[in-house]
């Protein structure tokens, strides 16, 4: 299925004179905007300071015979295709065909890219990205970016559940400046993009001191000085908004009620246009209400859903649904209800410990922490449980939503099939247990547990130790740490000093994990009523897991080699099913 660079490829021939803004060519100008394009404004544009948007006010009340330094999209054919940086984590593999191909075009090679802003300051939570691109026809795009790949850029984004962030007055800053200069004016915006753009043009209003008015708690007075008020709660449109031809929203979230005005958006609300892929997250957060909505067919698989290259195009246009995946509904009903019963201190609490936590030791980016490894997703649990009992008042609202919504449910539904890669993943631990457990029978299942035990104990410790040093052993900041430590070595010698006391808990284990086997098997027995082969393998399986469960479990004197024998029989059997299931998909 064709994709936003086919489109180009398909489309670039005519310019915006002869074929007018399309649905499509909003979400290029928003892939645009991940662009950074810095080092093609290096003498004009100011890297990352907190002061960029003042010279980029001063640099706007200048005389009109005083331009800004421009560049145009085909001028990114300068520089080789992979050393031009996109500030989003996903579609890698798509930047470079992109970039050529929108160099190339006539539509979009011609366009003049002006006013480019790059703002990242962890120290005050600021995120911000806005570039103008302005169109042959004589109209002008202004597109906010979303969410790039710094920390501070994803705390941006939770941040917007309990309070206004810095990057939303940047946006109304800088489509003010766009406003007074230019006429036709698009604004076009993906994830928090959109909510910039709808912040933006929803508090957009022409005061004579040349600020817009964002406190909800008094009223917008008459623009232009005239006699009558504007009632409490509305807002005097002005000129600047009526530049505003169209507001494109794609994925992104809408308004807090409890922190923005969310009746301002019913004035621009004729002027929007929200897109969201079939399997909807992000854009169902605070969900923004305007009458125009379309449903875009993905072919990414559930989140990856939210990259707009992943998002179908069929003869022009993109390929719509009539609604949202089952799934996706189903987590946004946890989501919401996770929300509600949280107040804003408690967001806001746990928000500071996890971003906080991530960013320790440097990191910057989401890669930057990635690259932590194991260690740096241990600090960040353990912070936010520990932190003001932030992480534990959200476990337990995630936890008592899924019994809500599982109460209501006769059983589970079976989740969607996996990739072609996590049945090889599933064939490959299967065919490793399964040897194991043939090739030496007497000790396998309990030295398994024996080796996960010690390497998460010395883990555990390794870290524990890590963080005393650099708390300067400040054992009361650590407390939680240290006590699970202490826990885990407990249970650790426990498990090898006390006589059969590893054999017991191994048998719990591997007999509880068969009983669960066993009703996983069930779920998908029933939920494949027209696949023969699928449920009879399952039927067989979940038999046979009942049976090695309830073995090892209520048998007292069970026969260890003949019970792990029989496990690595079962292992190599669910991984030759597997791999006859993946040929028969292939």
């Amino acid at each position: 299925m064709s994709n936003i660079t086919d489109y180009i490829k398909w489309r670039g021939d005519l310019s915006f004179s002869e074929k007018p803004l399309s649905d499509i060519d909003n979400v290029v100008f928003c892939y645009l905007s991940y662009i950074d394009y810095t080092d093609f404004f290096q003498s004009e544009t100011l890297r990352t300071d907190a002061g960029q948007m003042d010279a980029l006010a001063a640099r706007t009340e200048e005389a009109a015979a005083s331009p800004c330094k421009q560049i145009k999209i085909k001028d990114l054919a300068s520089k080789p295709a992979e050393e031009i940086v996109f500030k989003f984590i996903m579609s890698m593999d798509f930047n470079i065909p992109f970039v050529e191909a929108a160099a190339a075009s006539k539509r979009f090679g011609e366009i003049i890219v002006e006013d480019y802003v790059q703002e990242t300051d962890p120290a005050s939570n600021i995120q911000f990205s806005a570039v103008t691109f302005v169109l042959d026809d004589g109209s002008s795009v202004v597109a906010f970016r979303g969410t790039d790949e710094t920390i501070v850029g994803w705390k941006e984004d939770f941040m917007l559940s309990y309070t206004r962030v810095p990057a939303q007055e940047k946006a109304l800053e800088y489509l003010r400046m766009q406003a007074k200069k230019r006429d036709n004016l698009y604004v076009v915006g993906h994830s928090k993009g959109g909510n910039l753009a709808l912040y933006a043009t929803a508090y957009l209003t022409e005061k004579e001191n040349g600020k817009a008015k964002t406190d909800n708690s008094q009223p917008y007075e008459s623009v232009n000085g005239e006699d009558e008020k504007v009632k409490a709660g509305e807002v005097a449109p002005g000129r600047l908004q009526d530049k505003i031809k169209k507001i494109y929203l794609n994925d992104s979230p809408g308004f807090c009620s409890e922190i923005l005005d969310v009746s301002l958006i019913d004035i621009i609300a004729d002027k929007c246009v929200r897109y969201t892929p079939d399997y909807c997250v992000v854009g169902h957060i605070f969900e923004p209400k305007v009458p125009v909505n379309y449903i875009v067919k993905s072919n990414g698989k559930q989140l990856l859903a939210h990259d707009m290259m992943s998002w179908e195009i069929s003869d022009g246009s993109f390929e719509y649904v009539s609604d949202y995946i089952p799934e996706s509904k189903k987590l946004n009903s946890v989501l919401d209800k996770l929300i509600e019963k949280m107040d804003s201190d408690a967001r806001e609490s746990f928000v500071n410990s996890l971003f906080d936590a991530m960013s320790e030791g440097g990191a910057v980016t989401i890669m930057d922490f990635a690259k932590k490894g194991p260690a740096a997703f241990e600090n960040v649990i353990t912070s936010v449980v520990s932190g003001k009992g932030a992480g534990t008042y959200i476990l337990n609202n995630v936890r008592q939503s899924i019994v809500d919504e599982l109460g209501k449910k006769k059983g589970f539904k079976n989740i969607s099939k996996g990739t072609r890669a996590v049945s090889a993943i599933h064939i490959a631990i299967m065919v490793v247990l399964g040897v194991l457990c043939l090739v030496i029978p007497e000790n396998f299942l309990q030295a398994f547990l024996a080796v996960l035990a010690f390497a998460s104990t010395v883990f555990e410790v390794v870290i524990t130790l890590i963080h005393l040093k650099k708390s300067q052993w400040n054992l009361k900041k650590e407390r939680l740490r240290v006590s699970i430590c202490v826990l885990m070595i407990v249970a650790f010698t426990l498990l090898i000093v006390k006589e059969d006391a590893l054999f017991l808990v191994t048998s719990a284990a591997f007999g509880s994990a068969f009983l669960l086997c066993a009703y996983q098997c069930a779920i998908v027995f029933k939920n494949n009523k027209g696949d023969l082969s699928v449920r009879i393998r399952f039927a067989l399986e979940g038999v046979v897991a009942i049976i090695l469960g309830l073995y090892i479990l209520v048998v007292p004197n069970i026969n260890q080699s003949i019970y792990t024998i029989s496990c690595g029989v079962v292992f190599l059997i669910d991984a030759l099913l597997e791999i006859i299931h993946l040929l028969r998909k292939l």
